[in-house]
């Protein structure tokens, strides 16, 4: 009966468990703090949720990693004393801007988006740019806490199917980065509906897919803050309604009513493909930069066992 829940030779729970202790403490803290509304009534109240959350998850995962997983923090894909790290980050961040850059203006040459300046702020009480910095902030919690859930995920679940000698490595992969997905579509339920909710899961995979390609979550943290950010605060692709704090311009859609659900499908399926192309990019980086080349098979029983 031990062996159900405890690995004796790694002296640890099972893979299987610590994914559940981490789902059900991560979603319970998340929605509970969520719906209890104890930020609802204070200044910035998204900004301080989100930050808050990331924080809650960083520390979360921290402890589960310590004393559940047996291992050290930098091994969910945090190596920020390692050189590369900061160069990755800002490659991220150019990749975001440019990804969302290329998105904006496919739409805008499609003639479905017309974008016009608006310079403002939901914070009257704050400064323009002061309103830009809390946006930065704010999606940067947002990029660190969903990048290192789902690489504590991916990586649990593939140790788990992977097997003793890892001779199921492939499958083991897929179903790490399904998993890891599925869960993020779990915590966005709450935002709009299943077009979006598609959008989250297949955009999720490609995030699983540079970590896996680079061990390291920090490309994904700085295109996920820069592609949030650029199509919020730079260029409010929902328009008015969907500015965070602040904005440069917006987009004003074009397109007739009856038309609207399938513009954002297609919408959707635009920015995965240039998401694909920016992986492809992650990809190029890693054989010339890296100077190494990309070869899971090789590396994957050394990485996830090491």
């Amino acid at each position: 009966m031990k062996n159900l829940f405890f690995n004796l030779e790694e002296n640890r729970l099972r893979a299987g468990w610590r994914i559940f202790i981490q789902i059900i403490l991560t979603a319970g803290i998340i929605y509970g703090l969520f719906y209890s509304g104890i930020l609802d009534s204070t200044s910035l109240p998204l900004a301080k949720l989100e930050i808050s959350f990331m924080l809650i998850i960083v520390i979360l995962i921290w402890l589960l990693g310590r004393f559940v997983d047996r291992r050290n923090f930098s091994d969910f894909g945090l190596h920020i004393k390692h050189r590369p790290w900061w160069r990755e980050l800002f490659l991220g961040i150019g990749l975001g801007l440019l990804e969302a850059g290329c998105l904006i203006l496919i739409l805008h040459l499609l003639k479905w988006v017309q974008i016009k300046p608006y310079f403002g702020s939901n914070l009257t009480n704050l400064p323009f740019g002061l309103a830009i910095i809390i946006d930065v902030f704010t999606f940067a919690a947002v990029g660190l806490m969903e990048e290192l859930t789902r690489a504590y995920q991916a990586r649990n679940i593939a140790e788990g199917l992977s097997g003793p000698q890892n001779q199921n490595w492939e499958r083991a992969l897929v179903f790490g980065a399904i998993g890891a997905s599925l869960f993020s579509v779990l915590l966005h339920l709450n935002q709009q509906g299943i077009i979006f909710w598609v959008y989250v899961f297949l955009n999720s995979l490609i995030y699983c897919l540079m970590f896996f390609l680079t061990k390291r979550i920090v490309i994904a943290i700085g295109a996920h803050l820069a592609w949030d950010f650029f199509i919020s605060t730079i260029i409010s692709l929902g328009g008015t309604s969907s500015i965070l704090n602040a904005a440069v311009f917006y987009s004003a859609p074009l397109t007739p009513a009856g038309e609207t659900n399938t513009s954002m499908v297609l919408t959707s399926l635009i920015g995965l493909g240039i998401k694909i192309l920016g992986l492809l990019l992650v990809v190029f980086y890693i054989k010339r930069c890296m100077g190494q080349p990309v070869q899971l098979k090789k590396e994957i029983s050394a990485y996830f066992h090491n």
